[in-house]
């Protein structure tokens, strides 16, 4: 049955879909709806004079609507420069302009003000002169103000600099859009290039400390994502700009007309690639060249310097909507089409279509503002950009909390599945645009529902038709593809991906390419950039098959969460399910979910065994024992339930049945079954059988943790506690997530140990937070592992009684957490592990191994700084923490110092014990040294403990190379062959040659490279490395 929630959902949606492209800046300016109105100076005034919200921010916006030129993209009131005169009249204009508005602003002290346009930079020095005079004579500004200049590379001049500095402008900000000559061009912007942008940095070096600002527009005809980010990355390293915006254009019919045939649909398609790539891209990209990026959104992306060059601090900050304040908001705006809003009160803007200048001219365009509407418009900003509603901000801006004001468009998103609240705030899905602005209308003010499907309406109305592809574009595209594939298939990925990133570009909206584009980024190991172009190609195309693909591959990343939204996405598209359901259910249990599972579960029908595995990952033991089926395949879960839920005399009986000749379907099975016949002896204290049936489990799956802590276990109690950690170190070696039973045997065995005493005190209170439904009444470990019952899963339960228990839903210990958060670099890329890493931080109270850990991951792209203070920051923490002292270490060795990575490395040595990475570093310090026999003796050792670490063979290879040992010299390269194919393939296409025996110096310079390529990565597990196109990749060894 549909509910009240869903069929307005239903009329949301034929309002968004109304508009040529989903933008709710419509539904905020509807100037030319029925709410318009004209207004004059002197109204404006009265409604100024008593417009003072405390805690305010003030700012003053000037609008300069001439141009050079028109850009073909602006969506702006322009005008071209017709003569000098005109521009004349304008400042005049201006002045007089600005003295009848300013008794009613008198007592504002203005924040900062914003010379925007057009460009603003057409006005001579003497324009410049008389015009800033007069807005210092007429209004006030605070100290610190922010001055802000905007103007156009290609017409600003050094007089006009002078007049800039002498009236203390401290900001500025000018328009790249692109540095490609042609796409410029192309868009009537002349032929502004790299020169025209670094004199603009020659130039304002001259003006004082001051803060610089550049723009860059996604969209553009003629640019690909990847390329537009190039030119970014080109244009950080060059200049070092204090920020840069990057904008997503907002198209204007004669835009699309004029470069996409009138089909928006197809203009958003070509978009929606920016809109996937950049944001992580630019995140990379900050990552290498010192960057950050607050925030990010698809209207705008921010990069900010992390190192500030001297320069003024700002009192204030001019921003235009309170979506950006966070408080109430006044712009105070001159100038044609210029925009002004009077919080809670109105918003207008100028329209000077008359020549009349009387005070009660009707000379400016407006539409009142309820205070609804301001919520409607700070909500519509907020969540178009992002997906988080902050209680706080909120609350600062409007006086009141979110639910309390927005209560009831806030429920009907948590009913349809698409919202969350907490203490933070509210937290929408990830949606795409369209579906986006559907539910921000939810928000929209009682009453205003009429006027906004009057809106949709005129929208509708104006549409143009798509047209269809032409046909020598077809015939292209289709070229590009073939060549593509035949290169794919010659084992030329490189250059299927530059031909692939031609196709996409001729055709943003071929699923075709997206889905090749895909296959090209797995070959070349960029998993991540791989995952992004299969789901454009879903996109484009959604194909029931390629969505279980994609949900399943999500799954097995370690990414549920991103399984599960595609899997929600299909569910409200009202698809058949499928395996999707079960995926569904997967996810849910992987999010410890599993209430929902269960649900979910209830309304899905498959094979008993499927069910009978999700009811025993739920500790739905009961309901496993009503399933009614005798199918063998369902006896192991059976005899795992029993053991978890107390009942080990039953579980020991099913899992011998299993044993017996033809009891178990596989070997799999068959580990299970001893493994649970090892747990059920554990519990009855018979450690001899104990340990007997965990050496058969093992002897099966050697990577099985359960049979390794039973036999941990079963060490301790007999007193061997070499043997037992020896068991524990195997255990947590095959464990893939956190196991609270692994966690419990540590504790244990440390306990029992002479040593440690008082990180087993603080690790003890640790877990007491961490598991406090296990640990009421006090930490008892033997008795908190008793109570699991064998249960020795990621998914915990304890016995409260035989046949009664409890889930159990721990927080893992910071090693498991920062272990399990890089887990999803594959899936997710550096940028947002790092962000999860701040997270966990908070949340375990900045604990040295999650400084550790990122610090680690810091190393490996390359930001040494930044890691030495992780590693630093561990180490005040604690003084054993042993990773710490190897990570900086590495850290000194690879930004030139081995001397003092030496040096941290005798004082691990004194503290604490020597891990395993140990030898690889000290080895490469040695090499770098010039000490090759101590550095050959580490790396050997190295290689033989962990064969997979490719930086150990890399500095064995170089160690080899300067001693001319040609044999030992090909031992290496074949084992960096065979374990790591992509990285020197890739190590060939950036240096522009192969490994060559022959020539001994390129030899080392190539190796060296690699070695770089990898910056700080020394795993044993998990190889990273970037490109020279500033790619990252990331294999397992």
């Amino acid at each position: 049955m549909t509910t009240a929630a869903q069929r307005e959902r239903e009329d949301n949606a034929r309002m968004a879909e109304a508009l040529s492209f989903p933008d709710p800046s419509l539904f905020v300016h509807d100037y030319g709806g029925a709410r318009r109105e004209r207004l004059s100076p002197r109204q404006l005034a009265e409604v100024w004079a008593d417009a003072r919200a405390p805690e305010a921010a003030w700012n003053l916006y000037l609008h300069v609507p001439y141009c050079k030129s028109i850009c073909s993209f602006c969506n702006y009131t322009r005008l071209r420069v017709s003569s000098q005169r005109s521009l004349d009249d304008y400042v005049s204009f201006i002045a007089s302009e600005a003295q009848l508005f300013a008794p009613a602003l008198e007592g504002v002290e203005f924040g900062s003000v914003y010379v925007g346009g057009g460009t603003p930079s057409v006005l001579s020095a003497e324009q410049l002169t008389r015009l800033f005079t007069t807005l210092h004579d007429t209004f006030r500004f605070a100290p610190g103000a922010q001055k802000n200049f905007e103007y156009d590379p290609m017409v600003m001049t050094p007089n006009r600099m002078e007049v800039l500095a002498e009236f203390g402008f401290n900001r500025f900000s000018f328009g790249i859009q692109s540095t490609d000559v042609g796409v410029n061009e192309l868009h009537n912007r002349g032929r502004q290039g790299a020169r025209h942008i670094a004199r603009q940095f020659e130039l304002l070096e001259g003006v004082g400390p001051s803060r610089v600002n550049v723009d860059f527009l996604m969209g553009l005809d003629g640019t690909t994502p990847e390329g537009m980010v190039a030119e970014i990355e080109q244009v950080l390293r060059d200049h070092q700009p204090d920020e840069v915006s990057i904008y997503f254009i907002s198209p204007t019919p004669a835009y699309v007309g004029a470069h996409f045939g009138g089909d928006f649909a197809r203009y958003e398609r070509f978009l929606a690639g920016f809109e996937s790539h950049v944001p992580q891209a630019l995140r990379e990209v900050a990552a290498r060249v010192g960057y950050a990026v607050p925030g990010g959104g698809k209207h705008l992306i921010r990069m900010q310097r992390t190192t500030h060059r001297a320069g003024p601090s700002f009192t204030g900050y001019y921003c235009d909507v309170p979506s950006q304040a966070h408080r109430p908001l006044y712009v105070f705006g001159l100038g044609d089409s210029a925009r002004s809003r009077i919080f809670g009160r109105l918003q207008y803007r100028a329209e000077h279509d008359t020549d009349d200048r009387a005070p009660d001219s009707r000379r400016y365009v407006g539409i009142r503002m309820s205070e609804e509407d301001e919520v409607f418009s700070y909500v519509s900003y907020v969540l178009r950009d992002g997906d988080v509603l902050d209680r706080a901000r909120f609350r600062r801006t409007f006086g009141v909390d979110i639910e309390e004001r927005c209560g009831e468009a806030v429920a009907k998103l948590v009913e349809l599945g698409v919202a969350t609240v907490d203490e933070v705030g509210v937290t929408l899905v990830h949606q795409r645009r369209r579906e986006r602005l559907r539910d921000l209308l939810f928000f929209l003010p009682p009453g205003r529902r009429k006027e906004a499907a009057a809106i949709a309406e005129r929208a509708r109305r104006q549409r143009g038709k798509p047209t269809a592809l032409a046909p020598e574009v077809a015939e292209r595209l289709r070229k590009l593809l073939g060549a593509a594939r035949l290169l794919l298939g010659r084992e030329r990925p490189h250059d299927a991906l530059r031909l692939l990133d031609r196709a996409i570009e001729l055709e943003p909206g071929s699923a075709v390419a997206w889905l090749l584009l895909a296959e090209v980024r797995h070959r070349l190991d960029w998993l991540h950039g791989s995952l992004e172009a299969f789901e454009r190609a879903l996109e484009l195309h959604e194909e029931r098959g390629r969505r279980v693909a994609l949900a399943r591959q999500y799954l097995e990343l370690g990414a549920p969460d991103r399984a599960l939204r595609l899997t929600s996405d299909a569910r409200r598209a009202g698809e058949e399910m499928g395996e999707l359901a079960w995926i569904e259910i997967e996810a849910l249990i992987a999010l410890r979910n599993y209430d929902s599972a269960l649900e979910a579960l209830d309304h899905v029908a498959g094979p008993a065994e499927r069910r009978a595995e999700a009811l025993l990952a739920c500790g739905s033991f009961e309901a496993l024992e009503r399933e009614d089926s005798a199918e063998p395949a369902m006896a192991v879960v059976r005899a795992e339930a029993a053991l978890r839920s107390g009942h080990t005399e039953r579980a020991r009986a099913l899992a011998a049945e299993l044993l017996e000749p033809g009891g178990a379907s596989s070997a799999d099975k068959l580990a299970r079954a001893h493994a649970v016949l090892a747990s059920a002896h554990l519990c009855e204290g018979a450690l001899e059988e104990a340990d007997r049936s965990a050496v058969a489990a093992i002897e099966i799956d050697a990577e099985a943790s359960s049979p390794h802590l039973v036999r941990a276990t079963v060490a301790r109690r007999r007193g061997d506690l070499r043997a037992a950690f020896q068991h524990l170190h195997a255990a947590r070696q095959g464990a893939r997530e956190y196991l609270l039973a692994l966690d419990l045997t540590e504790l244990a065995c440390v306990a029992a140990s002479a040593r440690g005493w008082r990180e087993d005190e603080e690790a003890v209170a640790d877990l007491a937070r961490r598991a406090p439904a296990l640990c009421e009444g006090g930490v008892d470990c033997e008795r908190a592992f008793d109570a699991l019952s064998g249960n020795f899963s990621i998914h915990p339960t304890a016995v409260i009684e035989p046949g009664r228990t409890r889930r159990l839903s721990p927080l893992p210990d910071p090693r498991s957490a920062a272990m399990d958060a890089r887990r999803a670099l594959r899936v997710v890329g550096f940028e947002s592990i790092l962000e999860l890493y701040g997270e966990l931080l908070e949340t375990y109270a900045h604990h040295p191994l999650v400084h550790t850990h990122r610090g680690e991951l810091y190393m490996w792209t390359g930001r040494y700084e930044e890691a030495i203070a992780d590693f630093e920051a561990a180490l005040e923490g604690s003084a054993r923490t042993v990773w710490a002292y190897i990570g900086l270490a590495l850290a000194r060795s690879v930004t030139g110092d081995p001397e003092a990575a030496l040096e941290v490395l005798d004082r691990a040595a004194r503290n604490t014990f020597v891990g395993p990475t140990t030898p690889v570093v000290r080895g490469e310090a040695l090499r770098l040294l010039g000490r090759d026999d101590e550095a050959r003796a580490d790396l050997v050792r190295a290689v033989e403990d962990s064969p997979g670490r490719i930086s150990a063979w890399v500095n064995l290879a170089l160690v080899a190379a300067r001693a001319g040992q040609r044999g030992e010299l090909r031992r290496c390269l074949r084992a960096i062959a065979e374990r790591a194919p992509s990285l020197l393939r890739d190590l060939a296409h950036d240096r522009g040659r192969g490994l060559s025996l022959s020539d001994a110096d390129a030899l080392v310079e190539d190796l060296e490279h690699s070695l770089r390529m990898m910056r700080g990565n020394r795993s044993s597990r998990m190889v990273t490395y970037y490109t020279a196109d500033g790619v990252p990749h990331v294999l397992d060894t």
